[in-house]
C-alpha cells in the first residue's frame, strides 16, 4: 500500500505543479504571443482556450488566455460540425477613425507578423513569411496572407491573415489565424470540371 501512497502523492504533486505553470504568456511582446498561437495550432488552440464568451448557431467564441500586446480583444472560434473540427484564433488589433493611421498600423504588423519565428521541441526554427497586399484607401477589404515556411504537414494547412477592413464608422484591423485546405482537398474532384 506504501509504493502506491508514495505513486499517487508523486502524480498529485506534479499535476498541481503543472497546473500552476502557464506554458504561455498571459500577455507578452507580439512575437513570444503569435509564436504561442502557432505552437498551438497543432493542438486545435485547446492550450489557450479560456471561458466561453458567446455561443450562437454553429459556432463558439471562447477568450483567449493569451493576448498580443496592444491588441482590444482575442477570440478563439470553434465550429459545430462533425466535418470540420478545426478552430481559429482572432486578435482585434484596432479600430481607427483615420485610413493614414490605420494603414500605417497595417504596415506595422505586417512586419511584426513577418519576422516571427517558431522554434519547436526538436530545436528546428519555422519563420512566418507571406505576401503584403497594400493597404489603398479605396479599398474596403485588404488582406495579406503568412503561412509557416516548413514541410512539417501538421503545419501545411495554417495561415496567418492581416486584415484591414472599412467599417461603418472607421477602420478595424485583424490578425486571424485559421486553417485553410487547398481548393482540391475541400471539393470533390468533379465539381472542378468542365462538362
Amino acid at each position: 500500500m506504501k509504493p502506491i501512497t508514495a505513486l499517487m502523492t508523486c502524480l498529485l504533486a506534479t499535476t498541481i505543479s503543472y497546473s500552476q505553470s502557464s506554458p504561455t504568456p498571459r500577455k507578452g511582446n507580439f512575437s513570444e504571443t503569435m509564436t504561442a498561437v502557432l505552437k498551438d495550432f497543432t493542438f486545435n488552440y485547446r492550450n489557450i482556450s479560456g471561458d466561453l464568451v458567446l455561443s450562437q448557431g454553429e459556432i463558439d467564441n471562447y477568450a483567449s488566455n493569451i493576448e498580443l500586446e496592444g491588441s482590444e480583444s482575442c477570440m478563439v472560434t470553434r465550429y459545430h460540425s462533425a466535418l470540420d473540427t478545426t478552430a481559429s484564433w482572432q486578435a482585434i488589433m484596432g479600430h481607427y477613425d483615420e485610413y493614414n493611421k490605420a494603414a500605417k498600423a497595417y504596415s506595422t504588423f505586417y512586419k511584426n507578423l513577418n519576422n516571427v519565428k517558431v522554434r519547436l521541441i526538436d530545436g528546428s526554427i519555422l519563420f512566418l513569411k507571406g505576401s503584403y497586399e497594400a493597404p489603398k484607401e479605396e479599398l474596403q477589404f485588404v488582406t495579406s496572407a503568412l503561412r509557416l515556411q516548413t514541410g512539417d504537414d501538421s503545419f501545411k494547412n495554417l495561415k496567418v491573415e492581416l486584415e484591414l477592413l472599412y467599417e461603418m464608422n472607421g477602420w478595424v484591423i485583424n490578425i486571424n489565424v485559421v486553417t485553410k485546405e487547398a481548393d482540391n482537398e475541400v471539393r470533390p474532384d468533379w465539381m472542378g470540371k468542365n462538362n
